[in-house]
């Protein structure tokens, strides 16, 4: 399968499940109810929404600093444009690809490979689904949620448990990576099998966790700390729209760990349709109409979308960077990772 044609099935896919997402939200919507939310919004509590949001990304550039200490020594500062072009550009190219233009910008610019980099992101967006699954398990089972919630976040825990320990084992033993890679893909296909250990070995080398303990701690303070800045833009946005009279604070951040979690499905460019409809799944748990949900989702989609996503397109204009080169890099540059 050539490289376009891949490329065509990948978009198509994402599309796919976006128009799916857009089905399942505006189904029923009483668009009335929505337009009058929108009208009576409070734009003051929705702009310092915006802004707590954006300053998120702040604390995520601190963090990855110190998951690429055991490769190089870079200022959070300077990650900051990295962080801002990766999910510009997941917010602007199908299939999340911002997570392998912030790896390719990172790689460009300071004396770290891409693989090692992109290695470093798997770790960070793995840490980052504890932290929002062990929030999700505290307020659910400690809340009244229904059941089948607190079912479904402890299931989420337990799978997130099982891919790490797999990253663990692989990490640990280059001879168990080298001998199942042989014993199932070489006798079929040698060079990719090659070429799959190169990226393997360079790839988990990337999954480096920092080992001294002020350094873990302060990598868990830098992710929860994100996630409590994005908690506070969903909670703003309740204020904009006066739910913070009929919601507790908790529901916000149940709403947050909902739509990051669909979000998570490669989809079509800025999540259109995954955020709607994970939010109106998670409102309707707190008996708010459907039209007020879909209100909610499109100024919380605003205000994480549009902040980052100029700031993004300022970095890459100022870096030199093009969308084109962030979606297909160079084949000499992919080899030299």
């Amino acid at each position: 399968m050539g490289s376009s044609t891949r490329q065509f099935l990948t978009t198509s896919i994402a599309i796919g499940i976006s128009v799916l997402f857009c089905v399942l939200a505006f189904r029923g919507v009483s668009w009335a109810d929505t337009w009058a939310a929108l009208r009576g919004a409070n734009w003051l509590w929705f702009a310092a929404g915006a802004l707590i949001g954006l300053s998120g990304f702040a604390a995520r550039a601190a963090g990855w600093r110190i998951l690429l200490l055991p490769h190089a020594r870079i200022p959070a500062t300077r990650l900051f444009s990295p962080v801002a072009i990766g999910y510009m550009a997941n917010n602007l190219l199908p299939a999340r690809l911002g997570e392998f233009a912030r790896a390719y910008v990172v790689g460009k610019r300071d004396p770290v490979s891409k693989t090692a980099a992109f290695g470093s992101i798997v770790v960070e967006r793995l840490l980052d689904a504890f932290a929002l699954l062990s929030v999700m398990l505290a307020i659910t089972l400690v809340l009244p949620y229904p059941e089948w919630v607190k079912d479904a976040a402890l299931l989420l825990l337990i799978a997130m448990f099982g891919l790490a320990l797999v990253l663990i084992v692989l990490r640990r033993s280059e001879d168990l990576r080298t001998r199942l890679v042989h014993r199932w893909l070489t006798p079929y296909a040698p060079r990719l099998a090659n070429h799959l250990l190169w990226y393997m070995n360079t790839f988990l080398g990337g999954a480096g966790r920092p080992h001294e303990l002020m350094l873990l701690l302060g990598l868990i303070f830098w992710i929860y700390l994100r996630w409590t800045l994005e908690a506070g833009m969903y909670l703003l946005t309740f204020y904009a729209l006066g739910l913070d009279a009929v919601l507790p604070p908790h529901a916000a951040v149940f709403v947050m760990v909902v739509v990051n979690i669909a979000c998570m499905v490669p989809q079509a460019p800025g999540y259109i349709g995954a955020v709607q409809f994970a939010t109106v799944e998670s409102l309707a748990l707190f008996n708010i109409d459907s039209g007020t949900a879909i209100a909610y989702s499109l100024l919380v989609h605003v205000a994480f979308f549009v902040p980052i996503t100029v700031v993004g397109l300022i970095y890459l204009v100022v870096g030199g960077f093009s969308l084109t080169r962030l979606r297909d890099p160079d084949p000499a540059e992919q080899a030299s990772t």
